[in-house]
């Protein structure tokens, strides 16, 4: 009666500038603009971290440091373009900038441009081989691929520069998914959210993990942490409406399915299409 079990997800990360790089600015008031910029981001105020950047840049239109963070801010708020056209620029000024690279990267993937996600985490490696956050996003790119042992090696990476990266873990855990070896996948999971006890990406990749090992009551008590960090995480209500179904279930898996295809879960959205979801469509 239930779909299979088979949505998980990858999360990206993306440099912002921080204190240790303001030494070299030569004008007070680009200091504290930049400064004010990255605590913004930081706190989430991405649109007042892009203020800040753009003062930073009208003082300085060579600040190849403030144009990747601007990359990064954009891309948080989903301005894909934008956050491209902001670290292209930052490379023309910094070839060698490896927070622009990695920052692209994480643009080029939200655009489903994986291949070229690929090519920017590989430059940003290059420039600097010891930054965690290009391995954690090529990852990512490489589970979306399909290239689920290319993503092992790359987290395991990220996680030999960074043990204490949570994102990194999660990301391993979904090409632990993908390759069926769900006991590391849940390990990995575990161990995300025994650093960040706040990911949601963890929780509800865990949860599907559990699901595909048969322990649904604990998946979907997963799925509810998961829902419970980010009402909004359309694959977490798929993923528990995957568990309910399982244990007969049928009108709580229902509303889960709904709740995420109004979320925009192209999955769950799908399946409530097909002939044999019937019984969901008729339930209220």
């Amino acid at each position: 009666m239930s779909r299979k079990t088979t949505a998980i997800a990858t999360a990206l990360s993306a440099l912002v500038c921080g204190s240790p790089l303001l030494s070299g600015c030569a004008h007070f008031n680009k200091q504290i603009a930049l400064t004010s910029g990255q605590e913004k981001y930081t706190s989430g105020d991405y649109q007042g971290a892009i203020a800040d950047y753009d003062k930073v840049i009208e003082i300085d239109p060579k600040h190849a440091t403030a144009y990747a963070s601007r990359c990064a801010a954009n891309m948080n708020l989903g301005n894909q373009q934008a956050a491209i056209a902001d670290c292209d620029k930052a490379i023309e000024i910094n070839p060698q900038s490896d927070m622009a690279y990695t920052n692209r990267c994480a643009a080029n993937m939200n655009l489903g441009n994986q291949q070229a996600a690929i090519a920017d985490c590989g430059k940003a490696i290059e420039i600097n081989p010891q930054i965690d956050m290009a391995y954690t996003n090529r990852c990512a790119a490489n589970v979306n691929l399909g290239n689920q042992q290319a993503a092992i090696a790359d987290c395991d990476k990220a996680i030999e520069i960074n043990p204490q990266s949570a994102l990194a873990y999660s990301n391993r855990c979904a090409a632990n998914f993908n390759s069926r070896d769900y006991k590391a996948a849940i390990a990995d999971c575990d161990k995300a959210i025994e650093i960040n006890p706040q990911s949601a990406l963890a929780y509800s990749n865990r949860c599907v993990s559990k699901s595909n090992t048969g322990s649904y009551k604990e998946a979907i008590t997963d799925c509810d942490k998961a829902i419970e960090i980010d009402p909004k995480n359309a694959l977490a209500y798929a993923n528990r409406g995957d568990a309910k179904a399982q244990l007969g279930d049928k009108k709580d898996a229902c509303t889960d399915y709904k709740k995420s295809a109004s979320l925009g879960h192209q999955g769950a959205a799908q399946w409530l299409k097909r002939e044999h979801a019937s019984w969901c469509r008729n339930m209220p």
